[in-house]
């Protein structure tokens, strides 16, 4: 009785050792993750409008609805009156999701195997937090509105040519696209395809929605050159300090702001 129970406890192991050698062997080997190392800074000349296809002070037309279309009129005509009133950012407050992008100040991307990091010199900026761990938005009733909004993301293709597509809900809704104020609503979506096309160039395209404030997505692309090989690091940048620009009470920034 004896030998016939240690023949089937070896026999069980050996089964089991099998089964885990035979699953070892299936499971795909994990897809390494892309150098993005640098210092990347945004290509083209600063520009107050949102879309850097359109020269600076000139009007640019986003697709708004008429609702907020009426918004963005108001805030051009107090802009020609000398009274800007569309951009929140004049009191240091962050620039949030998508102007982040845009902004001409460097950033360095950390990517690990759960989250990608997006440090930015802007202090009032914030850090961007990609999670690529699986895990989903919130659900709307649990969804805490930020500047930056929540990020979701995954990587999409082989090799150094990987593309980390992003996610992003849950955007504050007082924010704003650029210096002229162009508004939007709290369902704004923002999707980034972002992928490093050469040595020192990486594009981000991204895809703006919005069904309460826009009428179709729109679509660009910011090109970001690296500048480590010229020697730059990121450097403090403190907003808040010296704000000589800052917004009155009823918002109007500059000379229109009331003293």
């Amino acid at each position: 009785m004896g030998d016939i129970r240690r023949k089937t406890i070896l026999s069980t192991a050996a089964l089991g050792s099998g089964v885990l050698l035979l699953c070892s062997a299936a499971a795909p080997a994990k897809q390494p993750l892309p150098n993005w190392e640098g210092i990347w800074q945004k290509v083209g000349a600063a520009s107050s409008n949102y879309d850097q296809a359109v020269p600076q002070n000139q009007v640019e037309h986003p697709p708004l609805t008429p609702k907020y279309q009426a918004i963005y009129d108001k805030r051009q005509a107090d802009r020609v009156g000398g009274r800007a009133t569309g951009d929140p950012q004049a009191n240091c407050v962050p620039p949030g999701m998508p102007r982040v992008i845009r902004q001409p100040y460097p950033r360095e991307f950390v990517i690990t195997p759960h989250v990608v990091y997006v440090l930015n010199e802007q202090d009032h900026a914030g850090t961007r937090r990609i999670f690529i761990d699986g895990r989903k938005h919130p659900a709307a009733e649990e969804l805490d509105p930020t500047f930056l909004g929540h990020s979701i993301g995954h990587w999409e293709g082989k090799g150094a040519k990987q593309t980390l597509v992003v996610d992003t809900v849950g955007i504050r809704a007082d924010t704003v696209f650029d210096t002229t104020g162009i508004p939007h609503s709290d369902k704004l979506r923002v999707v980034e395809r972002i992928w490093r096309k050469s040595k020192n160039l990486i594009d981000d395209e991204t895809t703006i929605i919005d069904p309460d404030a826009f009428t179709k997505p729109w679509v660009m692309t910011f090109e970001f050159q690296n500048k480590a090989p010229e020697g730059w690091n990121i450097s403090e940048y403190i907003c808040a300090e010296n704000n000589r620009n800052g917004a009155d009470a009823s918002g109007a920034t500059g000379s229109g702001a009331k003293k």
